[in-house]
């Protein structure tokens, strides 16, 4: 049971070890409760995300005698737009959902730091919001052409683009023939810069992240960004992309500063290494060779299925 469709991309692995799985997607309100009657009696039950009434977890538990609980956002804190992280009514909401789970899934280091406060370390497990590595691949080679900077994401997260507004300035000025290109539900905030837009769609993800030559992810460091999953990370790594992106959470701890990417910190930092990846294919080349390997091998979804399967099955 969930709200998003994270933990659906493990169906079809669940499948080959013999395990039936359904997605419900769980409304509000009262219609909450009604859903929740009728849900078959099963074996494991997992919730993402929710958050749940004692009668609605009394219910659950009747319906399953293992329950996992899944946070892919750093759900005990205020988001990042608000200037106070901390939230009491979170916080025990997150306590409660928490200590009535069996395993806790955690998409970064920082939730499951948290998960561990309430439950035993072996009943948390960390499982990024990651991708198929069999869908997710680099493209074919491009032709010459202009070398594309890229940032895919919601409009929620364009803000963080709109930070570097003045280095993705100096950078096209210092590189004229490089492009940045942003694909999104809508642009906000990002009057004034030099972009190509590109509405994002469903079916155009992947080749619209592979028409790009680095990833962009700045990011503010706070609570919420520190724990959040940021899965356009995964996407940009198993497309085979160096990542430029910021040192906080998840990404600071995936991406291998001069290996699969750069991690600057200040705005001098973060012109001189766009430019210097605008400048060089050979080094974006070695750095997206080596970002696709490190995917594969320890943040692609079917490096993390073992993983998921001992959390959900015990």
């Amino acid at each position: 049971m969930t709200n998003g469709c994270r933990t659906t991309y493990f169906f079809p692995g669940l499948a080959r070890e013999g395990i039936r799985a359904r997605y419900v997607d769980v409304p509000s309100g009262p219609s909450r409760m009604t859903l929740l009657r009728t849900l078959p009696a099963c074996d494991v039950v997992l919730v993402q995300r929710l958050v749940l009434g004692d009668e609605e977890l009394a219910l659950l538990r009747s319906k399953a005698p293992r329950l996992v609980y899944d946070v892919d956002d750093p759900i005990m804190y205020r988001s990042s737009r608000h200037w106070l992280r901390f939230s009491p009514a979170r916080r025990r909401a997150f306590r409660r959902m928490a200590a009535a789970a069996d395993a806790f899934l955690a998409s970064s280091p920082l939730i499951a730091q948290e998960a561990r406060k309430i439950l035993p370390a072996d009943r948390v497990f960390v499982v990024p919001s990651t991708v198929d590595a069999e869908v997710y691949r680099p493209g074919p080679p491009r032709a010459p052409g202009p070398v594309v900077l890229g940032w895919l994401g919601s409009a929620g997260t364009a803000k963080y683009l709109a930070r570097l507004r003045r280095v993705l300035k100096a950078v096209l000025q210092k590189v004229p023939e490089a492009r940045l290109r942003v694909v999104s539900n809508k642009f906000p905030g990002l009057e004034g810069l030099d972009l190509e837009r590109k509405l994002w769609k469903r079916e155009d993800e992947i080749p619209d992240l592979q028409s790009f030559d680095v990833g962009l992810l700045p990011l503010s460091d706070d609570l919420w960004t520190r724990g959040k999953g940021h899965g356009k990370l995964f996407q940009y790594l198993a497309t085979g992309l160096p990542v430029v992106g910021s040192p906080v959470g998840i990404v600071g701890e995936t991406v291998q500063d001069g290996v699969t990417g750069f991690l600057p910190r200040r705005a001098s930092e973060w012109t001189s290494r766009l430019v210097q990846l605008a400048r060089d294919a050979a080094l974006r080349e070695r750095l997206g060779r080596q970002a696709r390997a490190d995917f594969e091998a320890r943040h692609s979804l079917q490096a993390v299925f073992p993983v998921f399967l001992k959390a959900l099955t015990g």
